[in-house]
């Protein structure tokens, strides 16, 4: 009995015991529970604000394109211009002339500085050609429309540039021209002829030597049939213009003095800019040209 008694009071104690222990286990067993359930949460909102799941996640801002920002920006950062107000004014340069402002006729040896002077006058009855033109004379049309008769031994100072469309001969000249010692004519005692341009925007162009120190006079001798023609003559970067307009037909004579502040050449342009009316050749001409 007291065996018996023994193993009862053992049994009885064992369930007290486990029932101790499972009052302990349980709570723990929910504690870790919840841990596990907190760290999967955890993870899952992981996912969803930056993990493999682009269905759901934010996407970080993009780099611009290269088209639109430099790969890298320059040392010096750019500085925006000032704003302009009004027309620049320019400067002129040390040693240079504006037109008009100095005198024709030869200057003073190695004289620096670019002189450019721009006139027109009225065309004598004859014109001397020979006599006028002690460096260089050229003529145009005496015998077709692309001859040029010059003189001998001028070493082609005074050159035409490539011809212009629409060219023709004319034998309208108010005026003479007269020379001896040419090439490949002779002489003559006085002719009308020259050539001439038909239309707006088409003309002609010449060139003539430019010496540092040695002031020249080159003459050209042109007329317009019913059209406005614009001369411009260009030497060391200084620029003259002179306009010859009329309903009819006119001529005149515009002498360019000019001088370079370095050996070059001067440019000179004769071109029609306006024609007027309806019908016939009207534009620009050229019959002779002179050079001193």
């Amino acid at each position: 009995m007291q065996d018996n008694g023994w193993q009862s009071g053992r049994l009885f104690e064992g369930r007290r015991s486990h029932r101790r222990r499972a009052r302990w286990i349980v709570p723990s067993s929910l504690a870790v529970a919840a841990a596990v359930v907190a760290v999967a949460a955890g993870l899952s909102l992981g996912v969803g604000e930056g993990g493999d799941d682009l269905s759901t996640a934010t996407l970080p801002a993009q780099p611009p394109a290269l088209g639109d920002f430099p790969l890298a920006p320059p040392a010096d950062p750019l500085t925006p211009a000032p704003s302009v107000t009004g027309p620049a004014t320019p400067t002129p340069s040390a040693g240079r002339k504006t037109p008009g402002a100095s005198r024709g006729g030869d200057g003073p040896a190695g004289l620096a500085g670019v002189q450019l002077d721009l006139t027109a006058g009225a065309v004598p009855a004859t014109v001397d050609l020979s006599a006028e033109g002690s460096r260089d004379w050229v003529h145009w049309g005496e015998q077709n429309v692309w001859s040029l008769e010059r003189r001998r031994g001028g070493g082609f100072a005074i050159l035409e540039g490539t011809p212009g469309r629409s060219r023709e001969r004319h034998e309208q000249s108010e005026q003479r021209f007269a020379w001896r010692g040419g090439d490949p004519v002779a002489s003559t005692d006085g002719v009308r002829s020259g050539i001439r341009t038909c239309g707006a925007g088409n003309g002609f162009t010449l060139s003539a030597p430019a010496t540092r120190g040695g002031t020249r006079t080159l003459r050209l001798y042109v007329g317009v049939f019913q059209a406005r023609g614009v001369l411009t003559a260009k030497v060391g970067g200084e620029t003259a213009t002179a306009r010859l307009d009329d309903r009819d037909t006119a001529f005149t004579v515009y002498t360019v003095t000019y001088r370079a502040e370095r050996d070059g050449r001067i440019d000179v342009s004769w071109k029609a800019d306006t024609v007027h009316g309806g019908g016939g050749c009207r534009g620009v001409a050229l019959q002779a040209a002179s050079l001193q």
